[in-house]
């Protein structure tokens, strides 16, 4: 059950270009566009509150049997669980669907490193990944 007042939607084209303006400008270090990301299969929830968006998980990257999961929350809305709550259903929908969610984040990012121990995940490897400059 939702907390009163949200309510989770997938994330649409209109969802996905609202993402990158009001809450994560880094969605475009993923994909190029919200075009990009529908033709490539990205999925993803919004938790909304009052039709704003306080947090959202998405595909960072995708196959058919992998989702590396991102997640954004509005600053002002921080520590309020909304995270946890987004991941956790959208976890679960990749679940159903027989795909299997991962999580990555530098080494120094003690939330998300908290956040991941909250929903299960444990650490199968520590690697170095860069991203090459767009034109």
């Amino acid at each position: 059950m939702l907390r009163r007042r949200l309510e989770l939607k997938r994330i649409d084209f209109s969802l996905a270009k609202r993402i990158e303006g009001e809450i994560d400008p880094d969605f475009r270090l993923f994909w190029n566009s919200p075009d990009d990301f529908i033709e490539a299969g990205g999925s993803g929830l919004c938790l909304l509150r009052n039709g704003e968006i306080v947090a959202c998980s998405w595909s960072s990257y995708t196959t058919d049997k992998n989702v590396e999961i991102a997640v954004a929350t509005r600053e002002n809305c921080r520590r309020n669980g909304f995270a946890s709550l987004v991941c956790k259903h959208y976890i679960s929908q990749l679940l159903s669907e027989g795909r299997a969610p991962w999580w990555s984040c530098h080494k120094s990012n003690s939330a998300s490193i908290a956040l991941a121990n909250k929903l299960g995940f444990q650490v199968l490897q520590d690697y170095s990944w860069m991203f090459a400059p767009r034109k």
